[in-house]
């Protein structure tokens, strides 16, 4: 793993409001929505957070396979649980955490737009300057490989086994961990769960 890779890691104040921020974007464009799509399993967060702000409490939810470890992802992404209501007619804002490759949110809009949806309007909170969908409502851009406060676990314990499978020794992955931006009053109680009760199933 580069170290010269670059990491974010917003709290959840800082998710908040920036979720408030996309939320006022899309009341300022005057569009109304059906409902709200949130794409597993960062978009379910972020879907929620849009429906408090806006008041649309019809949410449903997609589920595509696309990252398999921090930095690592499959060749294409895959739709595994279609959408869960029916879009036909509808209009749908579509929500994600970050538009990364845009190739998860190039998928899902054509999956919506097979089903006959509406208005389709895309909103995440992070923007990647090299995704191949620019959403329509979005908090920031960034090139860093952005943790989240919903995925610290998961996101700890995968830098974890990639530094042990490069060979790296306990004392560099510390290092290593130590300079992502994760506060150590989390970082410290991960690793002891990872110590504890193991990596990921």
């Amino acid at each position: 793993m580069s170290s010269s890779l670059k990491f974010i890691a917003p709290t959840w104040d800082e998710v908040y409001f920036l979720a408030m921020k996309v939320a006022e974007m899309i009341l300022l464009s005057g569009l109304s929505f059906d409902l709200i799509v949130g794409i597993a399993r960062g978009g379910w967060v972020v879907a929620r957070m849009m429906s408090d702000f806006l008041s649309i409490r019809r949410v449903a939810s997609v589920v595509v396979e696309f990252y398999s470890d921090v930095g690592e992802r499959m060749e294409e992404p895959v739709v595994t649980q279609p959408v869960s209501v029916d879009v036909a007619g509808k209009n749908v804002l579509l929500c994600d955490d970050v538009a990364d490759s845009g190739h998860t949110l190039r998928v899902v809009m054509r999956h919506l737009k097979e089903r006959g949806v509406g208005l389709l309007k895309v909103a995440t909170l992070h923007l990647k300057p090299f995704s191949v969908v620019t959403p329509d409502y979005y908090g920031e851009i960034t090139d860093a490989w952005v943790i989240y406060p919903w995925e610290l676990f998961e996101s700890v314990d995968s830098v974890y086994r990639r530094l042990k499978e490069e060979g790296k020794e306990e004392h560099e992955i510390s290092q290593f961990l130590a300079n992502i931006p994760i506060p150590l009053k989390y970082l410290d109680p991960l690793l002891k769960w990872r110590k504890v009760w193991g990596g990921s199933r």
